[in-house]
C-alpha cells in the first residue's frame, strides 16, 4: 500500500500517525516547528486524505505494516526512528511495536489507550461505517467536534475548530467506513506495554473526554521508564489546540533519547 506523505526537515526521522477521522494536516504546526531539527513524516494513513482506501476494513495491523513499508521502501533512514501515535494512530503504534521494534529509536503515545473497544462501543463502530455511506460525513463530524476538543478550545479558539472541522469533513466516507471497521476488531495489546524495547513518552490533553489523564496516567504506569505529560488547555487534539507545549514536550523527548 503506497501512502502519501508529506516530510519536512532533516535529520533523525520523527514520523506522526494521525487520529479518526483526520489525515496528515494534523501535524502542520508540529511538523512545522521540529522540522528545524528533525526529518519529520507525516503520512495519510489508508483511507485517509490523498491516500485510498483499497479495504472493505482497514485493520491496525494493516495501517502499521503501511507505516513499515513506507520506512523501509521509501524513507530508508540511516538509524531508527521515532514513531508517534495520536488516538486511532496510537492503535496503529501498537502493533508496529509488536511487529517492527527493530525500526524503532522511540515512541510517542498521545490521547490513545491499548484496550479494546467494548462490545457497545464496537457496535456503534460499525452503525457509524454504515451510516458514513448512506449520510456522508457531516453528520459524525458534528457529532464528533464536542467531544474531540477541549473546553477552551471550543469557548476561545473559533479559528482552530474550523481548521479541524475542515479536515474532518474532507475525509471520504468509504475511507472511514473502512477505519471504523478496523478500530472494532482491534485487539487488546495492554500486555505490549512493559514490552516496549525503546523509550516512551506519553501525552494527554488536560480536559480530553475520550482519552482521559487518569486513563493515560494507568497506562504509562505499566511501561518502564515512561514520561507522562500533560497539555493544558486542550482536549483529544493537543497538537492542533495547544501546539506550542506539546511540541515543546516532543522537542525534550527527542533531545533526550537521540543525542550522541
Amino acid at each position: 500500500m503506497k501512502l502519501f506523505y508529506h516530510e519536512q526537515g532533516t535529520g533523525r526521522t520523527v514520523v506522526f500517525l494521525h487520529g479518526f477521522p483526520m489525515d496528515h494536516t494534523l501535524w502542520t504546526a508540529v511538523s512545522h516547528r521540529l522540522s528545524a531539527s528533525y526529518h519529520v513524516v507525516t503520512p495519510d494513513l489508508r483511507g485517509f486524505g490523498r491516500t485510498p482506501a483499497e479495504n472493505h476494513t482497514a485493520t491496525m495491523e494493516a495501517m502499521a505494516d503501511d507505516i513499515s513499508e513506507l520506512i523501509q521502501t521509501q524513507l530508508k533512514p540511516e538509524e531508527p526512528i521515532v514513531l508517534c501515535g495520536l488516538s486511532m494512530g496510537g492503535y496503529v503504534a501498537m502493533p508496529f511495536v509488536r511487529k517492527y521494534p527493530h525500526l524503532l529509536a522511540g515512541l510517542i503515545l498521545t490521547n490513545t489507550r491499548t484496550t479494546p473497544d467494548s462490545p457497545d462501543v464496537a457496535a456503534n463502530r460499525l452503525r457509524t461505517a454504515e451510516k458514513l455511506l448512506t449520510d456522508g460525513v457531516e453528520p459524525l463530524v458534528a457529532m464528533m467536534i464536542p467531544n474531540l476538543l477541549g473546553e477552551w478550545t471550543l469557548e476561545n479558539e473559533p479559528e482552530i475548530v474550523q481548521n479541524i472541522r475542515r479536515m474532518m469533513l474532507a475525509q471520504s466516507p468509504p475511507g472511514l467506513a473502512a477505519a471504523a471497521r478496523g478500530m472494532a476488531q482491534r485487539p487488546d495489546t495492554t500486555e505490549l506495554l512493559p514490552k516496549i524495547p525503546c523509550p516512551v513518552l506519553t501525552v494527554c490533553g488536560e480536559e480530553d473526554r475520550i482519552s482521559p489523564p487518569s486513563e493515560m496516567d494507568e497506562m504509562s504506569q505499566k511501561i518502564q521508564n515512561a514520561v507522562f505529560s500533560v497539555i493544558p488547555k486542550a482536549g483529544h487534539l493537543p497538537p492542533m489546540e495547544n501546539p506550542r507545549p506539546f511540541c515543546e514536550i516532543v522537542e525534550n523527548f527527542l533531545q533526550n533519547i537521540l543525542q550522541k
